[in-house]
């Protein structure tokens, strides 16, 4: 009925639960079963490269992003090596924005000692251009993180298609 097990990122439990013989309780498990498996992929995948080119961070990262209907805030704290240490769900917003707190950004940053980090956020509508707003919150977080001796290395925005680079586009100067 779903077409393939690729289409189960896609179900919501209500649509799962709606299928003959799947109730909510293995919706639910398969749901779960769907994001663990996308976590176990995303870590061991991503522990063992560096994270020095958009494109790969791209495609690492994208299913953080599958199917979400809010904006969301990850930032990705990076060793000298540009090794990762952590990534971090730190904000979810609406369909179009999200407030985000520098302290929050730069708590976990000094937290995990890390040396750079990368902002990534979803555009759910799918537009590729950067708000003024984008623009004017990462020119904030590189300047506080220069003060910190944090380097911010990219903000990339995720859309379903593609993505947007601030450091690919010469906004990170």
């Amino acid at each position: 009925k779903i077409n393939g097990l690729e289409n189960l990122k896609d179900m919501s439990v209500y649509e799962l639960s709606s299928i003959k013989g799947v109730g909510l309780t293995k919706a639910i498990t398969l749901l779960a079963s769907v994001e663990l498996g996308k976590r176990v992929c995303l870590k061991s995948e991503t522990d063992k490269e560096k994270l020095n080119n958009s494109k790969k961070i791209y495609e690492r990262f994208k299913s953080l992003f599958w199917n979400q209907k809010q904006e969301l805030f990850y930032v990705l704290y990076l060793d000298t090596n540009k090794r990762l240490i952590s990534s971090e769900l730190l904000f979810k917003g609406t369909l179009d924005s999200s407030t985000v707190h520098p302290r929050e950004i730069f708590k976990c940053a000094v937290k995990y000692s890390a040396a750079s980090i990368i902002l990534m956020h979803n555009h759910p509508s799918g537009s590729l251009e950067p708000s003024v707003n984008d623009i004017d919150f990462t020119d904030t977080i590189k300047t506080l993180g220069k003060m910190m001796g944090i380097k911010i290395i990219d903000h990339i925005i995720f859309t379903s298609e593609s993505y947007f680079s601030f450091f690919e586009n010469g906004l990170m100067k």
